[in-house]
């Protein structure tokens, strides 16, 4: 004998409500239905894929990347987009790194560059040509480097947050990192 289900969303952030199961004599359609009850919040506004995407501002913000050449700073709470930094780069953005002071934001690209952006402001401060695809960046823990990983060149650069001057080039060969940038 087929029973009767109900739809139940388990990621719903709506209040439960006490569906049962027609044949099971009153259990609760979902067991731990309480458990289940995961808030969720999607933030809308990139175009394509989300290729980055981290907590800052004591988890008041999110910041993110895509591969519609665009970042923002989003409001976690609301889900607003705060700023968007959308005139630097003319291929895919393939990661971000706030720096520690939280005034710069750094961001890697498939154009072959890594920019520096105000955080207040927006503005582009500093663009740093690679001679590869950027893969990936990561802003050294006292905010005064950045580490960037190239595709084809099998390479990471060290840049100066700064002024986005390179400090060092490691090229070619395996890299395995523990605890954080080179």
């Amino acid at each position: 004998m087929a029973t009767a289900r109900s739809s139940v969303d388990p990621l719903s952030v709506e209040e439960a409500t006490e569906d049962t199961n027609e044949g099971d004599k009153g259990t609760p359609l979902w067991e731990h239905q309480e458990l289940s009850q995961i808030p969720i919040k999607v933030l809308r506004g990139h175009t394509d894929a989300v290729s980055s995407c981290s907590f800052c501002f004591e988890d008041s913000r999110i910041v993110t990347s895509s591969h519609d050449r665009t970042a923002k700073l989003w409001d976690a709470e609301s889900g607003v987009p705060l700023l968007v930094f959308d005139r630097g780069h003319s291929a895919p953005i393939t990661g971000c790194a706030l720096t520690p002071d939280h005034n710069r934001l750094i961001t890697a690209s498939w154009d072959k560059t890594m920019k520096a952006w105000d955080m207040k402001t927006g503005e582009v401060l500093w663009s740093a040509a690679h001679d590869g695809l950027l893969t990936s960046c990561s802003v050294s823990p006292d905010g005064n480097y950045v580490a960037s990983s190239t595709d084809m060149e099998n390479a990471i650069y060290i840049t100066c947050v700064d002024s986005g001057e390179k400090i060092f080039k490691i090229k070619g060969g395996t890299f395995a990192f523990l605890g954080g940038v080179v």
